[in-house]
């Protein structure tokens, strides 16, 4: 299985704080086997700041060194084009384009989507830790 993680609006919060339960999330995440990590993030994009300035210091650094195992998605237009759609994944994303939405919906994928809104939420992440637990064999 792929996973798949934005940065902004789900790991840090509009102030530049770290999200409630980032790190138990991103624990969780890298601890599922056989399982593939892949930043899906403007951060990756070309000419913008790098996630290691932004995300890196707002965590502890044992985290930080496990972390690094995780792949940059490769997107130019739309989050979507660094999707294996022909794999079972998870992606885990503040918002969701219209664009975006009806390619996960072409390919009968739209429940891989999990939107994170924080703003509503605040235990979001530890609630998808405890949805985690199913993939953790």
């Amino acid at each position: 299985m792929n996973i798949y993680i934005d940065v902004d609006g789900v790991l840090i919060l509009p102030d530049g704080t770290l999200a409630p339960y980032a790190e138990a999330f991103l624990t969780c995440l890298i601890a599922i086997p056989n399982c593939h990590l892949f930043w899906l993030s403007a951060y990756d994009r070309p000419n913008t700041m790098n996630k290691a300035t932004v995300l890196y210091p707002l965590l502890s650094k044992d985290l930080v060194i496990k972390l690094h195992n995780i792949q940059q998605a490769i997107w130019r237009h739309h989050k979507t084009d660094a999707i294996n759609m022909r794999q079972r994944f998870l992606w885990y994303d503040d918002e969701l384009f219209e664009e975006e939405r009806s390619v996960l919906r072409h390919h009968g994928v739209l429940s891989s989507f999990r939107r994170i809104t924080l703003q509503k939420d605040t235990y979001q992440l530890l609630e998808e830790v405890g949805y985690l637990q199913m993939f953790k064999g």
